[in-house]
């Protein structure tokens, strides 16, 4: 897709999320902690009956860098200033929420509420009960693997170099 094309689409995923009464920007959502914080308070090892562990009550917030659907559920990776954490969005767990997930972007901030467990792989992650759209990102974001080509980008728009 083209420049004009992916903000328009995400223009449009604003507008819809608007429609069903969600803020896209300005809202107030009070993070409890750092991710980086919110990872050492994960579980140690897997329960004993095959079910995921479920640690302590978190609240946190952070810019999506990933996000992976798969089925009923979305796996979705968000980072701050302090570290990087998996995000384990579930349609039974979100009920009316997880719409909201198929209107999420890369680059958009959001927090999120629920407690911190292990995945059956291991993977520690936050079981989300809420998600909160701050932002929504209209632009997308550089490319990860390569980052950022052009330099006169990277010293003219220092934040995009930043973000990748």
């Amino acid at each position: 897709m083209a420049g004009e094309d992916l903000v328009a689409e995400r223009r449009r995923k604003a507008e819809a999320l608007a429609a069903q009464g969600v803020a896209v920007a300005g809202v107030d959502f009070r993070p409890t902690m750092s991710l980086a914080e919110a990872r050492r308070l994960a579980p140690e090892h897997g329960a004993a009956d095959g079910a995921p562990p479920e640690g302590a009550e978190v609240a946190v917030a952070g810019r999506i860098m990933q996000l992976r659907p798969q089925g009923g559920m979305t796996f979705a990776h968000i980072e701050d200033e302090s570290d990087r954490l998996q995000v384990w969005l579930r349609a039974d767990r979100l009920q009316d929420a997880y719409q909201r997930v198929a209107l999420l972007d890369l680059g958009d901030l959001v927090g999120v509420c629920g407690r911190m467990t292990r995945t059956r792989r291991g993977e520690v992650s936050v079981a989300a009960d809420d998600v909160t759209v701050l932002v929504k990102a209209l632009r997308q974001p550089p490319e990860k693997f390569h980052g950022l080509q052009d330099q006169e980008t990277r010293y003219r728009k220092r934040y995009l170099d930043l973000l990748s």
